[in-house]
C-alpha cells in the first residue's frame, strides 16, 4: 500500500476537521446558533486533543500515535454526525 492511497484514506478525516473547524467558527461569530452546547463541547474538545502534542499515544511515534487521534474524532463524529449534517446543509444554502 503506498502512501497516496493512505493519504486518500484520510480524505474524509480531513474534510470532517475542516467542517468542524467552520462550525465552531460560525458558532463563535453568532451566525449558525442551531447546535447544542454539548456539541461544542464534543467538537471543541476533539480539536483541543487532535491539536495537542499531549496524547494518550504520542503522535511522534507515527503512525501509532495517530491512531488515538483518529479514534477521538470518529467517537465525535459518531456523537455529533447529525449536528455535522445539519451544519453543512444550512453553509450549502449560505455560500
Amino acid at each position: 500500500m503506498g502512501l497516496f492511497s493512505r493519504v486518500n484514506r484520510l480524505k474524509p478525516f480531513l474534510e470532517d476537521a475542516q467542517t468542524i473547524f467552520a462550525l465552531l467558527k460560525d458558532f463563535l461569530s453568532g451566525r449558525y446558533k442551531d447546535v447544542p452546547w454539548r456539541v461544542i463541547a464534543a467538537l471543541a474538545g476533539v480539536l483541543l486533543y487532535v491539536l495537542t502534542p499531549i496524547d494518550i499515544i504520542p503522535d511522534i511515534l507515527i503512525p501509532f500515535g495517530w491512531l488515538d487521534d483518529a479514534a477521538v474524532l470518529t467517537l465525535a463524529l459518531k456523537f455529533c454526525g447529525g449536528d455535522i449534517e445539519s451544519y453543512r446543509r444550512w453553509s450549502r444554502t449560505c455560500d
